[in-house]
């Protein structure tokens, strides 16, 4: 009988019959022998001639056992059918009921750029599952994340995009409806978020505002 423990299943061997056709000089010759104190009744005696191959007797113990084996397979068949599903029945219920759900996933922030690796080990030696810095210029960076298993910043290679202002302050000044302008003191930007849509990544580091308190603004040295 088989059994079954998970999805491996065992089963048992059958007894296998090597059923072989006769191999002989003359297979079909016959002679016909007269039977003694008898009219007209004869034995029937096969002439093969010499013989190669015996064969297998086909007679009821063979037909028996054939039919035996037949019934033990459909046996197996039937109790290895069962208990598969008895088993998908299991696993569909405990999936049904969450016994598979994985915890979710953590999201990724990039929180800034740092022109090398070192610099940003010496402000952050240490993160938080799914924080990321670019390395790098706007023309050529590498995205590392902390990995919390090894303890370290990882480099996950180039990721595509822009930076783009999330934040922008004013300190003091009020709208130029003549200019079309600010006229203010001052103006502080934030590194931003991730734009996917850009090519690079770019910086908002030394900005300020002209001293003259009006609509231009210096940002890396470019009057706008």
């Amino acid at each position: 009988m088989p059994t079954v423990t998970g999805f491996i299943m065992e089963v048992a061997l059958l007894t296998k019959i090597p059923f072989a056709d006769i191999s002989a000089e003359h297979i079909n010759r016959l002679r016909m022998v007269a039977v003694s104190g008898e009219s007209n009744v004869y034995d029937v005696i096969p002439e093969r001639g010499t013989i190669s191959t015996a064969g297998t007797p086909v007679r009821a113990a063979e037909l028996n056992n054939m039919q035996d084996n037949i019934e033990v397979e459909l046996t197996q068949v039937v109790n290895i059918s069962q208990s598969a599903k008895s088993k998908a029945d299991t696993v569909e219920a405990q999936a049904a009921s969450g016994a598979f759900d994985g915890e979710d996933g953590h999201g990724l922030s990039v929180l800034g750029v740092y022109a090398t690796l070192s610099d940003l080990q010496a402000v952050h030696p240490a993160g938080e599952r799914g924080e990321a810095y670019a390395i790098g210029t706007a023309a050529a960076n590498d995205l590392y994340v902390w990995n919390a298993t090894a303890l370290a910043w990882q480099n996950i290679g180039n990721v595509l995009g822009s930076w783009t202002m999330n934040d922008l302050c004013v300190d003091a000044g009020n709208w130029n409806s003549g200019t079309g302008g600010w006229m203010m003191d001052s103006l502080c930007m934030d590194a931003g978020d991730w734009n996917s849509d850009g090519g690079g990544v770019s910086t908002l580091a030394e900005h300020e505002v002209d001293e003259d308190a009006h609509s231009n603004i210096v940002i890396d040295g470019n009057e706008t």
